[in-house]
């Protein structure tokens, strides 16, 4: 014989499995929108990039010295974000 309260019991975790469910679901959807906005932003990235790179091989052909100077200043940029450990052995 099946009594009240369990039949209200089992109505409960029903209840609660269709919540988990619909929360689950929602946030499932909120993932996939959050990779289709990461994906479009990295091929916005990637096309800035591209032609960031095209101008920058055409300054480098017009003007190599230019090319030079940013090598330098890189190789500065280098040694000042090393740790200190580091710098000392540069020296």
């Amino acid at each position: 014989m099946v009594l009240i309260e369990q039949l209200n019991d089992t109505i409960q975790l029903i209840h609660n499995l269709e919540a988990t469910q619909s929360k689950y679901l929602h946030e499932k959807g909120e993932s996939q929108d959050a990779t289709k906005l990461k994906d479009k932003a990295f091929v916005e990235i990637d096309e800035w990039m591209s032609e960031f790179y095209e101008v920058a091989k055409d300054r480098v052909k017009r003007k190599p010295t230019t090319f030079r100077i940013l090598g330098q200043v890189c190789k500065k940029l280098r040694v000042y974000n090393k740790p200190k450990t580091q710098k000392k052995l540069l020296q």
